[in-house]
């Protein structure tokens, strides 16, 4: 109804001008781009939060100009009413201010819940403050237990220093990527000239039966909007990539290593002995002594009892036949014509690779052999079926 839809309208508005004067942004209004330098120069995080605030503020114009329309609606839509019970009862007006009453309760009902859930949202909303590399402290996680096979497997102070940090520690080096950073500030400008240009476009345009195997695409899109749909986007893609390109690399911040764990780290890449695992089970890093690991490995495989020694490489044939196998299912309208995604193209095959997880936790530390199916010929349609199965496996 038009009346409920105006309700809607009103407390989307009302919420985003009480976010403008609390100084918080939404989500939906928040950036995704995370610059390689954001954290070394926040102005160019100050530059984001503007655009972001502006972009709320010109969703309030587009929802006034809106809401000036429906009430033109709702004053067409009640003359409409009141002329179609005259004809149709004597006490039109008793009937009239009955439907308005039934009408003005279910849009208090509806204003009530979206006050509340706004508010609920408006509570989660923090203001982000911006620090500078002076009053920017590097936060530290604990340690992680380094955990070596044998356990005499020589390694320096400094190695298992860096190895303690874990594996997801990202160093930061006190230099900029200044070609990285310049990669990202276009893939962020990409983004933003395509929100722009498919902002009208609906969901549900997208035929289903070719949106749901999309994804599976192994075809990379590179086209960008060309500029001139928006005076105020081109300026600020302007204005960022100057501003970016006045960044100086030799004014740098501080690292969250030292050289000497630097160092310890370049030596640890050129190290052909061992090799590094996360463990089966348990939060720590194994350091496995690579002879050791590779005779895990052989002795698993001449297990025939779940492996088989091939004469070649069977890669081809199998794609091939996974192929055939959807080509037939499209033919018999079993599937739609969209899953011909499914079929991974052959130069994108790669073998599957054989690895082992070490299990600390008993004797001898057997490894836990893992075969990562990452473009073998039946990935895509693995992945088909888990974005099925998963709902109703976590439902």
């Amino acid at each position: 109804m038009v009346t409920l839809k105006k309700t809607r309208f009103c407390s989307h508005c009302n919420f985003l001008f009480t976010c403008q004067r609390l100084k918080v942004i939404p989500k939906g209004f928040v950036s995704n781009f995370h610059p390689s330098a954001g954290l070394l120069y926040p102005r160019q995080q100050r530059m984001l939060q503007k655009l972001e605030t502006k972009c709320a503020i010109q969703k309030i114009s587009c929802i006034a100009a809106n809401h000036s329309h429906l009430l033109t609606d709702l004053d067409s839509s009640q003359s409409q009413l009141l002329q179609r019970l005259r004809l149709l009862t004597s006490n039109n007006m008793l009937l009239y201010s009955l439907i308005r009453f039934i009408i003005h309760v279910l849009n208090r009902q509806l204003y009530e819940f979206l006050c509340t859930h706004h508010q609920q949202k408006l509570n989660l909303l923090r203001p982000v403050p911006f620090t500078t590399p002076s009053n920017c402290p590097l936060r530290s996680s604990p340690p992680t237990q380094v955990v070596c096979i044998p356990p005499d497997l020589p390694l320096s102070d400094n190695e298992r220093s860096v190895l303690s940090k874990g594996l997801k520690f990202v160093p930061l080096r006190p230099t900029i990527d200044h070609y990285s950073t310049l990669q990202d500030v276009t893939r962020f400008h990409r983004g933003l000239r395509l929100k722009f240009h498919f902002q009208n476009q609906v969901d549900s345009d997208l035929c289903p039966d070719t949106s749901m195997f999309s994804k599976f695409s192994t075809r990379k899109h590179d086209w960008t909007p060309k500029p001139g749909a928006s005076n105020a986007l081109d300026l600020y893609i302007k204005n960022t990539s100057h501003d970016i390109g006045l960044l100086h690399p030799k004014r740098l911040g501080r690292s969250n290593m030292s050289p000497s764990e630097f160092r310890a780290l370049s030596y640890l890449r050129r190290r052909d002995d061992i090799v590094i695992k996360p463990p089966d089970k348990g939060g720590a890093i194994v350091v496995w002594r690579k002879d050791l690991y590779l005779q895990e490995g052989h002795n698993q495989l001449r297990n025939t009892l779940f492996y088989n020694n091939i004469p070649s490489d069977a890669t081809l044939s199998n794609n091939s036949k996974v192929r055939t196998v959807i080509k037939n299912l499209i033919a018999s309208k079993d599937l739609p014509t969209g899953a011909s995604s499914l079929c991974v193209i052959d130069s994108c095959l790669g073998k599957p690779a054989f690895y082992m997880l070490p299990k600390i936790h008993k004797l001898h530390n057997p490894g836990r052999p893992i075969v990562s199916a990452c473009s073998c010929p039946t990935e895509h349609i693995s992945e088909f079926l888990d974005s099925i199965f998963n709902p109703i496996v976590t439902t």
